[in-house]
């Protein structure tokens, strides 16, 4: 490891450019990216998530969808690292309040073929949808809502997911369906009522959609 970090501008081009490539052992890349200080990296994610609309302008879609398994998954651990006791808990929930823009300014709008076929289930066939419905099962965010010693992450992560669910895509309603499903044993409660709320708002909502809502709210999905 090294002291030096990486500006926050150097971050984003290697998550976007670098990140996936290297954990995949395809790439080599400065040692200064291995960042071991989890305080700069949940600032840095926050800082990300609050302000996202560049990136659809900087990069293609190749690249965001790498760089989606990459910020949120193993690949990275970031979102392991916000949950290190170093960093303050209101830096924690901040960020996992940030997911929900995350969404609405970038994910929402690029999802679906940039929108145009919002109500077309493309996850197995997009990249970037693919990795945009995984974002939940990668071993990171929904570990918040998922161990006690995180309990103070639930609300809040409860809270975004349920945000999730007023977007216009399918994809990123999915996504977040997803994730209602995987902590459904841990807040049955909660999400039922998320689900069912989403069902009663959402009656136009694709059948298929539905059908995978009902699924989460017992927490059968996969």
């Amino acid at each position: 490891m090294t002291s030096v970090s990486p500006s926050y501008e150097e971050w984003i081009e290697f998550c976007f450019k670098d990140g996936y490539a290297w954990f995949n052992g395809k790439r080599e890349v400065n040692p200064k990216f291995e960042i071991d200080n989890p305080v700069l990296v949940t600032d840095y994610l926050t800082r990300l998530f609050e302000n996202p609309a560049f990136i659809a302008q900087r990069y293609d879609r190749h690249e965001i969808a790498e760089a989606i398994w990459f910020i949120f998954g193993v690949g990275s651990g970031y979102c392991s690292d916000m949950r290190e006791p170093m960093v303050p808990p209101e830096k924690q929930i901040k960020c996992i309040h940030t997911v929900g823009i995350f969404y609405q300014n970038l994910l929402d709008k690029i999802c679906n073929r940039d929108g145009t076929m919002a109500d077309v289930d493309v996850t197995n066939t997009d990249d970037v949808d693919k990795a945009v419905y995984m974002i939940w099962d990668m071993d990171g965010l929904e570990c918040g809502a998922m161990e006690r010693k995180y309990a103070y992450l639930a609300s809040p992560i409860l809270s975004v997911l349920d945000s999730i669910l007023s977007l216009r895509t399918s994809t990123c309603l999915k996504s977040a369906l997803h994730g209602l499903g995987h902590i459904a044993s841990c807040h049955p409660e909660n999400v039922s009522r998320i689900v069912n709320d989403f069902l009663h708002k959402q009656n136009d909502s694709p059948e298929w959609l539905r059908q995978y809502a009902r699924q989460a709210r017992k927490g059968v999905i996969q």
